[in-house]
């Protein structure tokens, strides 16, 4: 995913050091959950962990705050329906923009995932950008 997101981002002009930023956010989007406290409550740590990775990392390294703020949007949508913080539209980092964006390519291509809302989603995202 952090390729992809490097290409879009490249294909949207972005500078060379927002490429660099934006490929450790999605290589690290999800680093609680590969934790062996996640597996005794996986259920929790899922809806909790875009807010868990922001803290860990923040606390114990020295990230930029965009990546931060794309490991804490990472599942947030448009429309407001997401988590942690139901955030909408502009409010998303833009970062987390372009690697949903690209999660839902995986979601409809790589998976063969055809339905018709995530198909939507995916184009109304993808202009949103």
């Amino acid at each position: 995913m952090a390729i992809m997101s490097v290409i879009l981002g490249a294909k949207m002009n972005l500078r060379r050091e927002k490429l660099i930023k934006l490929c450790i956010a999605a290589l690290l989007k999800d680093i609680v959950l590969v934790s062996s406290k996640v597996e005794k409550n996986i259920k929790y740590a899922y809806k909790q962990h875009p807010i868990l990775g922001y803290e860990y990392l923040k606390k114990n390294y020295s990230l930029d705050e965009e990546i931060l703020l794309a490991i804490l949007h990472d599942h947030e949508q448009f429309d407001g329906l997401g988590y942690p913080n139901k955030l909408e539209d502009e409010e998303i980092s833009s970062f987390a923009r372009i690697i949903s964006i690209v999660y839902s390519f995986y979601e409809i291509k790589i998976n063969h995932i055809m339905l018709d809302k995530n198909q939507i989603l995916f184009e109304e995202n993808l202009k949103k950008i």
